[in-house]
């Protein structure tokens, strides 16, 4: 058969329990759900060089990922079985990491711009939150706030053993 190399595996510990023993296979030119007790294949975004990098899954069973050489954020239905994607407004920000706040929210780091991203996915609207030091962000934390309380994010600079918690003060 066919072999490939996986480069990133999202195997979150609730895996099995949200897509009942599918996987997210997240390769350099595609991202692929497979089901690996029925050994089908339910679907397949193609990236084209996107370099796709970490996820998480939301509670409404959908993968948000990062598309590092893309310049973009996507997300994948796991009930649907469609994928979405959003193309960053800064040039060259290389995304590492996404995760949605189950708001409305789309969180995302990077390595390029010392900056955090915040994307309304109602609106498209973009936010940039510029870092107080120079980072290389490779991994981003939401943290969800009560019902009528905006997210925040934790972030970690890869390089100088810092994190930083940005709280946004309105919409």
């Amino acid at each position: 058969g066919e072999h490939r190399a996986i480069l990133d595996v999202v195997l979150l510990d609730d895996v099995q329990d949200r897509f009942e023993q599918q996987v997210v296979a997240i390769e350099p030119h595609a991202v692929d759900l497979l089901d690996l007790r029925a050994a089908k294949h339910f679907g397949r975004l193609r990236l084209l060089g996107a370099g796709a990098r970490r996820g998480h899954i939301d509670s409404r069973n959908r993968l948000w990922f990062a598309q590092f050489f893309g310049n973009s954020l996507a997300m994948f239905d796991g009930e649907t079985k469609s994928f979405k994607t959003w193309k960053i407004p800064t040039p060259y920000y290389n995304p590492y990491d996404a995760q949605f706040d189950d708001k409305k929210f789309l969180w995302a780091s990077g390595m390029n711009t010392d900056s955090v991203l915040r994307m309304n996915v109602e609106t498209g609207e973009w936010t940039e939150y510029l870092m107080p030091l120079t980072t290389n962000m490779r991994h981003i934390d939401v943290q969800v706030n009560g019902a009528n309380e905006l997210s925040g994010t934790w972030v970690q600079d890869e390089h100088n053993g810092k994190i930083v918690y940005v709280e946004p003060l309105e919409d």
